[in-house]
């Protein structure tokens, strides 16, 4: 029995001490940042903010990674809005999703009058040098028709997967708490030995 937790003291040692020093794999994680609207007042039991065309409205999202990104492997933009027309006596309002400062489109928002959420792919260009603590990934609505136009936003949510090294000082102390464990068992083995002595 000595024999069995002594070996298992030193395995759970040897690997704390290996993986303390190595950094040779990634863990998926999620996350996910949302940006409410409501400086307009609500609307159908939602807040918005009504957005114009003249000029172009942005606002940025800001992700704070749980534990610092390797790199970032998808990325999604989820929006929440109402209210772009499609009467047929009025030609209907063409609303482009830009993302990033190069203002890639990423779509185009539906006619709608009631609420609708739509999710639009960010495309692997605009994240594929991503890595660290943060992302801030700037979003520009701009309306292509003439006319003076506007819809309501409710809300805008970025979300995604992303890989981190467990191994990295800033995540979880994994390595520590092995080496830990470890150490405990010995003393276990040492306390158990010296009452078994004393019998």
């Amino acid at each position: 029995m000595k024999r069995f937790i002594l070996s298992i003291c030193l395995a759970l040692s040897i690997i704390a001490l290996g993986t303390i020093s190595s950094h040779a794999f990634v863990v998926t994680g999620d996350y996910s940042d949302t940006v409410d609207f409501y400086s307009s007042g609500t609307y159908d039991g939602r807040t918005y903010q009504l957005i114009g065309d003249n000029p172009d409205f942005s606002y940025t999202h800001s992700v704070d990674f749980a534990y610092p990104a390797v790199d970032v492997t998808s990325a999604f933009l989820t929006l929440t809005y109402s209210q772009v027309d499609s009467s047929w006596w009025n030609p209907a309002e063409v609303w482009v999703v830009q993302a990033g400062n190069s203002k890639t489109q990423i779509g185009t928002l539906d006619s709608t009058s009631g609420w609708k959420a739509e999710t639009f792919n960010i495309p692997y260009a605009l994240y594929s040098s991503i890595a660290g603590s943060t992302w801030n990934l700037l979003i520009t609505f701009d309306e292509t028709t003439g006319g003076s136009d506007s819809f309501k936003l409710d809300k805008s949510v970025l979300s995604g997967c992303y890989t981190y090294d467990p191994c990295d000082p800033g995540t979880v102390p994994e390595p520590a708490t092995m080496l830990l464990l470890g150490t405990g068992m010995i003393g276990l083995l040492g306390s158990r030995k010296r009452f078994m002595k004393k019998a």
